[in-house]
This record gives structure tokens, sequence and C-alpha cells, in this order.
């Protein structure tokens, strides 16, 4: 899974509706360049490629006022909805991804309801401690 795809979801979902430069600001708050591969160039790839895909709803309004191409904001659309929140149920109890998407699911895990976290949790450590006995019954000191 990539991170970039979970961090844009999530920032359009809490606007409501977000051009790319508020995505943009958004993860750049977060820090999000520092710890994952959110970079400018991938963000604006990941609206127009998801809006492509029908996860996001592409709305074209007024030309920018620094006079460049009409500015496009783009709004979850259901089947978007319903890929944020697996994508973040996923990155939550899979212990092997990388440290961004982990990052980037812990950051968004307040989108769920609070039980539901706590489980998806706790199935994450079930799985890493059958993982871990798996390993360990191979091992010799």
């Amino acid at each position: 899974m990539s991170a970039i795809r979970l961090l844009v979801l999530g920032a359009v979902r809490q606007h409501g509706r977000a051009h790319g430069y508020q995505v943009r600001n958004d993860l750049e708050y977060w820090g999000a360049h520092e710890w994952s591969n959110a970079k400018p160039g991938s963000i604006y790839h990941a609206l127009k490629q998801m809006a492509k895909q029908g996860l996001l709803h592409a709305h074209e309004i007024a030309p920018s006022t620094a006079g460049g191409p009409p500015r496009t904001e783009y709004e979850l659309t259901d089947k978007g909805t319903e890929e944020y929140f697996a994508l973040l149920r996923d990155a939550l109890v899979t212990y092997d991804q990388r440290g961004d998407v982990k990052t980037a699911a812990i950051g968004f895990m307040v989108d769920l309801p609070r039980a539901e976290a706590v489980a998806l949790l706790k199935e994450r450590t079930r799985r890493i401690e059958a993982w871990r006995s798996s390993v360990t019954e191979h091992y010799v000191p």
C-alpha cells in the first residue's frame, strides 16, 4: 500500500472538498514530506489518478487569481470513502508495512469509532505475536 493514497484521501476527507494546494499544505503541515514519499508532484498525480479511478470527484472552479488554469477541487465519492476506510483498517492491522503507512494510519485512526480502532490495534498485536511465535520456534540460541 502507498502512504500517499491514504494521506491524500484522508486530507480531502477532512476538508470535505479541497484543491491540490490545500492537500499539499496539510501534508506539509503534518510533516509528511519528511517521513513519507509525499512530494508535491506525487500529491497532484495521486489526486488526478484517484479522480480517474472514481475515488474523487473533480470540480473545476474559477480560474486561478494568479492567471493559471482553473483550480480543481476534489471531493470523496462513496467509492473513495470506502477505499479510505479499507486502507485505514488494513494499515492498522498489518504489522509489516513501511513506517510511513503505519504513521499515516495512526494519524487517521481518529476517524474510526474508538472501539473499532482498539480492536484493530489488538488484531495487529495478535498478528505480531503470531509472527514472533512462528519465527522463534525455529530459533536455537
